[in-house]
């Protein structure tokens, strides 16, 4: 319990640290926190994860709250383009497709965009509108949050048959 407490004050710590760093375009997650379609707001249905992008300079990739989607971007001073995504193809009935179908759409739409502190604005036209938030705790997917990144395992052992199965990488006891 001890250890636990002390991972949670560690991560605690890490947010507090990373809440004043400079938010930029590429390399963050943002997480859709409005849908507006023809300037009228779209409710995100709730149970269902929100959707996902994220711009790494060369590609967007990111999750529709039911499948995920990669593609190729052009971006040049405010300007935003996106090629044709590929999408993985399961099946997502009810509130989750119609999110989906609405968000690729206005996704493929997309012209130019706004980043104002943790804010990402994507403009689809005059009248469509996708906001999305980094790193708010609040707009993370209802099914759990992420634990993306690098991590080091320190102490533990190997199941017997991870051992029996792999000797020579478990030489060292207690590494």
């Amino acid at each position: 319990m001890h250890s636990l407490s002390v991972l949670l004050s560690l991560a605690a710590l890490t947010l507090v640290g990373a809440a004043g760093a400079q938010v930029t375009l590429t390399n963050t997650t943002w997480t859709l926190s409005q849908m507006t379609v023809s300037t009228q707001p779209v409710a995100l249905p709730a149970g269902i994860g929100r959707p996902t992008l994220r711009l790494d300079g060369r590609f967007v990739a990111g999750g529709t709250g039911c499948n995920t989607y990669r593609g190729p971007y052009i971006e040049r001073g405010g300007m935003l383009t996106l090629g044709s995504l590929a999408t993985t193809r399961r099946d997502c009935p009810g509130p989750g497709g119609a999110q989906e179908s609405r968000y690729l759409n206005l996704l493929q739409h997309v012209t130019r965009y706004q980043l104002s502190g943790s804010t990402l604005t994507l403009f689809a036209g005059n009248r469509d509108r996708l906001v999305f938030q980094a790193g708010s705790a609040a707009n993370l997917p209802a099914a759990g949050i992420s634990i993306d990144g690098t991590w080091l395992l320190s102490g533990g052992q190997p199941c017997a048959p991870c051992r029996a199965a792999h000797p020579a990488s478990h030489s060292r006891q207690g590494a």
